[in-house]
């Protein structure tokens, strides 16, 4: 079995498909943030659609997948070296999981620049202030406060 993560896992970074589709989960998600006369809070909350850009991209990813691998005749071929057919599909499926973990929190980040650079200053100067963020350290710090105030959150 993890002989065939690894090896699904490499695939994963090599393919070109996999990192543009990042490019254009991002750009799907500007195309939901600026075509509104006003963004809402609960534009804002559902991460500028983010429910349905993951699954879109989710889908055309995983069948590009199997696609390229039927193509070049590799999954009949790992099939047949492996002593547990279902490991394979297992791999396939952890590894589309853990892609879709890494999207979710990129569209965490990014959703809150968008809404940085976008919406007017008032709601970033309460999410600041609710939260306790110092500006004057870095982004990144800043980044890691937050996270470290929503496991506060959480753990209560």
């Amino acid at each position: 079995m993890k002989t065939n993560l690894s090896h699904e896992f490499y695939k994963m970074i090599r393919q070109r498909s996999s990192w543009v589709a990042v490019i254009v989960f991002f750009g799907l998600m500007l195309y939901s943030a600026t075509p509104t006369a006003y963004i809402t809070k609960n534009l804002i909350s559902q991460g500028f659609g983010t429910g349905q850009w993951v699954i879109i991209i989710m889908i055309t990813l995983s069948a590009n997948f199997i696609a390229m691998e039927l193509k070049n005749n590799t999954m009949t071929t790992l099939l047949y070296k492996s002593p547990n057919r279902w490991g394979v599909f297992v791999a396939k499926l952890i590894v589309l999981i853990v892609y879709s973990i890494i999207l979710l929190i990129a569209e965490f980040i990014f959703t809150l620049i968008i809404k940085v650079v976008l919406v007017n200053s008032h709601f970033a100067q309460q999410f600041v202030t609710k939260f306790a963020i110092n500006n004057e350290v870095s982004v990144f710090d800043q980044i890691l406060q937050i996270a470290q105030q929503f496991c506060k959150k959480f753990q209560k």
